[in-house]
């Protein structure tokens, strides 16, 4: 009924997204990260969301007030009250949306299921607008950037700690694509994350004007196994980074079925904070195009 995971680039949206389920990433500083093996560590720490899947979004609404707040053991967690999802009045409130993010064109279908989501709102009595998010189109050059690191020789020596060195094909991929090559120096490292700061500031400025944003979880739907590592596939990430970098709460819920009869998902990011609205939101969604179907099998 339900999974925890951590979400750091998608790993979370993404895979509901693929599977037509309901999934949360909360705002950076919900939920500790206690627990999580390894433990994220140091300045890339805040693109780390402990998050909850489950089929349904009043299960995630129920499940984030257990797993929240603070543990003393995760310095990062802000005591911050939850709010109560089903007090969110949709009538009202301001919503900007936009299916493509400039750097990767999403498929017909999901650029129609963004717009069958932002009509249903508009629907509910929500003022709709049409606006991408500013910088949009750089989210995952600027993700891959502040999250490069050592080639990914870190990664192999903590394997080699608890006694293995063996590394699956996908993972192996994925060291390729995400850890390498290393930043040449440190002044690279900080202009990196200089533009990170940059980005989430233009961003925050544009949320004044809205209450959400809605958008893809990717432009594409579920790859074969094996191939998401691979470049073309890459960027269309940005969507999902986009709101690791902010740190923005955000839901990702089933709207649609592709041509092939695969799930096509979309995500509703909220003010930092407001769960609350990114839930209610995405259970609006939810009624109205049905959410999670099971699979014919």
């Amino acid at each position: 009924p339900l999974g925890l995971g951590t979400d750091a680039g998608g790993s979370i949206r993404v895979p509901a997204h693929y599977c037509g389920l309901a999934a949360l990433k909360p705002t950076s500083g919900r939920i500790p990260r206690t627990g999580q093996f390894p433990r994220p560590m140091g300045a890339r720490n805040s693109v780390f969301h402990v998050s909850l899947i489950a089929r349904r979004v009043d299960d995630l609404a129920l499940a984030l007030p257990i797993v929240a707040g603070p543990d003393f053991s995760d310095y990062t967690i802000v005591d911050m009250p939850l709010r109560n999802p089903r007090a969110v009045v949709l009538r009202g409130m301001k919503l900007a949306y936009f299916d493509d993010d400039g750097a990767s064109a999403p498929t017909p279908e999901i650029a129609a299921a963004i717009r069958s989501a932002a009509r249903a709102f508009a629907e509910a009595g929500l003022a709709v607008e049409e606006r991408r998010l500013p910088d949009a189109d750089k989210a995952a050059a600027i993700y891959y950037d502040m999250t490069r690191g050592d080639g990914g020789a870190g990664t192999r020596a903590f394997l080699r700690s608890i006694g293995t060195d063996r590394i699956s094909p996908l993972f192996e991929q994925s060291l390729n694509s995400r850890a390498a090559p290393a930043m040449p120096d440190i002044t690279a490292a900080l202009a990196a994350f200089n533009r990170w700061d940059a980005f989430r500031n233009a961003q925050l400025a544009f949320l004044h004007g809205y209450d959400a944003v809605l958008s893809p979880v990717l432009p594409y739907v579920a790859p074969p196994h094996g191939t998401s590592f691979d470049p073309v596939l890459q960027r269309g990430a940005g969507y999902a980074q986009n709101h690791n970098l902010t740190g923005w709460p955000a839901v990702a819920v089933r709207v649609g079925t592709s041509p092939e009869g695969m799930p096509i998902g979309v995500q509703v990011a909220a003010h930092p904070w407001r769960e609350d609205v990114a839930l209610a939101l995405g259970r609006h969604l939810e009624a109205s195009f049905g959410g999670f179907s099971p699979p014919a099998l």
